[in-house]
């Protein structure tokens, strides 16, 4: 394919394989009519080549020649006038004898690591790597930039070796090029301190991605702005570079379009106790419908100050402003009596957050050290103009809260061999949220059933926690030992007043209410020991872990002491039997004694919203929780299939249980002494095939689940079950040249039910299903030029309801300029402009039904620099 440029001295292009992947260093050659080499050069790394044309060269006698090992030579005839060209390289077929030519497979495996070959599965329309990720067989990534190797997550994403992102390496997958990446590496079995590979058991996946020479030496990025009809705006620049000394990738975006910028938020505090509203989001993309003014600035930078020591910095802002709207109708049907709630809910909502930190780290064979400074901050401002039952209230939530901390860990190795470990972790945060609601709401409970003004509440909650241990670690032969102690302390307050204002502004507390002066101070002390047992084709590891915990818990307003000693036992046991290669079986068992926390032992009542209230009335809580699971991988990277299995059962038995008591004017909770019991059975599969002969990916993932649980509604206790089973089929077909259609879908079908005798008169019927079908078809009718057009379509189907149906046709046309390194691009969302979404959600004892306003119909104009 051609298309006319205006330079008359040079003949440019781009050069592909089969499956549209650039092929970087090809030779090209000018040669005349006798095939005599006038000019000869190599494509870039991108598979790009400029070649200069004398003016005295006669060009229809002269031909261009392009040769690569792994492509068969081709000779095309140099156009009289001046053009683009588009050369498509055919697959050379290589005998086995002839290994001096043999090129590199697609995916190569040695020992724990899997290479792939980042060429063989990018396209040209693809924007970053995580588009080319997601044709890797075995590979899934999900929209934030999560990703998945044969069902498992990936903990950390090296760049030649290099820690860069953290754990929130998400920013990455979405912003990297794939063109500057050679490998993608996956390791099983990960541990990233060096001086400890090897000697203990390790389930971690990480990736590395290698980069290639000429990338190194340069600077990578975009700057794009972008306008919207009827409204928005947006930006996101980037820029980054990865060197041997110096590695760095920094973002800065915006939009007005509803677009998500806060993937890489994080808890800035342990638990909230108060929430904006009751009101959830739908379950559809976030763009269709919220309605923001959103910043992010992302900051990533690593020094390696020489061949051992690493200095790293990362910086995440975030500011966000949102308008949402919503009415949502619940029922709820006990002992044959039907509460609802009718509410009709406007949020603004302002939010900020920032998270700094600062880390050294030496990693060597024979020793690991690091410290790394951290504080994160966030601050949230809610205001919620709420329609409850035909009474208007108005709600404001000011939620703050920051957090300091300190993690330093050294690892040597002794002289003897043996490898010592000792660490230290210090926190310290405090957390602060006020909630008003006007005009005075739950009169009955709160003010004796007479009309108030105004109910506001201060909550504060600092915190200070210390970790410090040390370990030792015997390796040997076929068992390696490692003998730990640990001790804990944790020391946190939560301070509450609630107030009402009355019709006259006077402010005083509520009558009969005590307020909160609770202190949780916590010191546990742990004694392990690790074996870690591996044979030819087995790995067996035990963990056994004695646990001794004083917990010193007081509040002065309720007179209430109390002092508890516990001792716990926690083993951890697992099997791991390799049946093939790689392919292998786990069994695994843990047993957990988990203990409370402050935020379900504290006694003076808490307004969550201006429908629930909370309290609690329970014993310590201790919850022991028994694990099994047995998981299966089988993996044949050369032949580009995965597939993976897993059956687990949990128990869970507590001694405590929520009691929810539901009225017209609002919900009470009280955490209660009272035995309670879960059990939960999950079981999945997964399948995922590169067909290369199709060109086509696909994947089958599937999940059934059972959960059996109690809840306590209105003094009665219902014994429930909900079960769920889901299947998701993903298939990306690239056979027709120029066009590359893929199809995704979730089918789920889940039932929740009640004890059958309360059944027959409290239950709702709550089988439903919920189709969603998700198509595209990416058209190349030219070079550079991309035509996408995508349909989404939900169907949701609940008995004795009737069916809710919704489809979302969107449209993406992107046009390259290589020469100018410019890229245009129009986006049209939701073309068949639907402005209301509806849904609802099911269980045995109640009903919900929610509608949302969503954006309409949006066109957006990108004006793209790329470098």
């Amino acid at each position: 394919m051609q298309q006319k440029v205006h330079s008359q001295q040079y003949a440019e292009g781009n050069i592909r394989n089969s499956t549209d992947a650039m092929i970087p260093y090809v030779t090209v050659s000018l040669i005349d009519a006798n095939h005599k080499v006038i000019k000869s050069l190599r494509a870039d790394s991108k598979g790009y080549f400029k070649i200069e044309i004398a003016k005295e060269l006669n060009r229809d006698s002269l031909l261009l020649e392009f040769k690569h090992i792994a492509y068969v030579t081709q000779q095309i005839a140099l156009s009289s006038s001046p053009v683009a060209y588009a050369v498509k390289l055919a697959d050379k077929p290589i005998s086995l004898d002839e290994v001096q030519v043999k090129s590199k497979p697609r995916i190569r495996q040695n020992g724990d690591t899997t290479s792939y070959k980042m060429g063989s599965f990018t396209s040209a329309e693809d924007r970053n790597i995580g588009d080319a990720i997601r044709r890797m067989p075995g590979m899934e990534v999900d929209d934030a930039g999560v990703i998945k190797y044969n069902g498992t997550k990936v903990s950390n994403m090296y760049i030649d070796g290099d820690d860069l992102l953290n754990e929130g390496y998400g920013i990455g997958t979405r912003t990297i090029k794939p063109e500057m990446i050679e490998d993608l590496e996956v390791i099983q079995g990960h541990e990233h301190r060096k001086v400890k590979q090897g000697l203990s058991k390790s389930d971690q996946v990480a990736i590395n991605l290698k980069v290639k020479e000429d990338a190194k030496l340069k600077w990578s990025g975009q700057a794009r702005v972008g306008a919207g009809l009827p409204y928005g705006v947006e930006t996101d620049n980037n820029a980054m570079t990865f060197n041997k000394k110096f590695k760095t990738l920094n973002n800065l975006q915006g939009n007005t379009v509803g677009d998500d910028m806060s993937k890489e938020v994080t808890a800035t505090h342990s638990f909230d106790l108060t929430s904006a509203t009751s009101a959830g989001s739908p379950d559809i993309p976030l763009n269709r419908y919220n309605k923001n003014h959103s910043l992010a600035i992302n900051l990533n930078n690593l020094y390696n100050l020489n061949k051992t020591w690493q200095l790293k910095n990362n910086v995440n802002l975030w500011g966000d402003r949102v308008n949402r709207q919503s009415s949502i109708l619940q029922n709820y049907r006990i002992d044959d009596q039907l509460i609802s709630y009718d509410d009709r809910m406007e949020t603004k909502s302002r939010a900020m957050y920032g998270n700094i930190s600062l880390g050294l780290e030496s990693n060597t064979d024979n020793y690991f050290f690091k410290n790394q400074f951290a504080f994160k901050a966030g601050s949230l401002k809610d205001n919620s103009f709420i329609t409850n039952n035909n009474n208007d209230f108005l709600q404001q939530d000011r939620d703050q809260s920051y957090r300091f901390s300190n993690n330093l860990e050294y690892i040597p190795k002794l002289r003897n061999k043996n490898i010592l470990t000792v660490y230290s972790n210090v926190n310290a945060g405090r957390h602060k949220e006020n909630l008003s609601v006007s005009p005075g709401i739950m009169k009955d409970i709160l003010n004796a059933d007479n009309p108030y003004k105004e109910v506001r509440q201060q909550i504060k909650t600092p915190e200070l926690s210390f970790n410090a241990g040390a370990s030792y670690t015997l390796p040997g032969r076929l068992i390696n030992q490692e003998y730990k102690a640990d001790y804990q302390y944790r020391d946190i307050r939560l301070e509450s007043d609630l107030q009402l204002a009355d019709l006259d502004d006077q402010v005083r507390p509520v009558y009969g209410f005590v307020d909160n002066a609770f202190r949780w101070k916590e010191n546990v002390v742990e004694f392990s020991g690790t074996w870690d047992a591996k044979f030819k084709k087995s790995e067996l590891q035990m963990r056994l872990p004695v646990q001794y915990g004083r917990w010193n818990l007081a509040d002065g307003n309720f007179d209430f002491r109390d002092v508890e000693n516990r001792v716990f036992f926690n083993p951890i046991a697992s099997f791991k039997q390799y049946v093939y290669n790689k392919d292998y079986i786990n069994l695994s068992y843990a047993l957990r004694n988990v203990t409370g926390a402050i935020d379900n032992i504290y006694k003076g009542k808490i307004l969550v919203n201006f429908r629930d209230l909370i309290a609690n009335d329970a014993r310590f809580d201790v919850r022991k929780q028994q694990n099994m699971v047995l998981d299966y991988s089988f993996q044949r990277p050369l032949e580009m299939l995965y597939m993976n299995a897993s059956l687990s059962y949990s128990q869970m038995n507590a001694n405590n249980i929520v009691s929810r008591n539901l009225t017209a004017s609002g919900i009470q909770s009280v955490f209660i002494p009272l035995k309670n019991k879960m059990n939960t059975l999950n079981s999945s599969f997964g399948v995922s095939k590169y067909f290369s002969d199709l060109k086509t990916s696909a994947s089958l993932k599937s999940a059934y689940n059972i959960t059996h649980y109690n809840q306590l509604l209105n003094e009665q206790l219902l014994p429930y079950k909900n079960a769920e089973l889901i299947v998701e089929p993903t298939v990306e077909f690239k056979g027709i040249q120029g066009v590359t259609l893929s199809y995704k879908s979730i089918w789920t079908m889940s039932r929740n039910t009640v004890d059958q005798e309360l059944a027959t008169t409290s239950a709702f019927d709550s089988k439903n299903q919920l189709w969603v079908n998700n198509l595209s078809m990416m058209y190349v009718p030219f070079f550079n030029f991309f035509v996408k057009g995508s349909v989404a379509h939900r169907k949701l189907e609940q008995t004795n309801l009737k069916n809710i149906q919704n489809t979302f046709l969107d449209m993406n046309i992107r046009y390259k300029v290589p020469k100018w390194k410019m890229e245009f691009e129009l986006e049209m969302r939701n073309l068949t402009n639907i402005k209301m979404y509806e849904s609802y959600a099911i269980s045995a004892v109640q009903e919900s039904i929610s509608r949302y306003p969503l954006n309409g119909r949006l066109s957006l104009f990108r004006m793209s620099y790329l470098f």
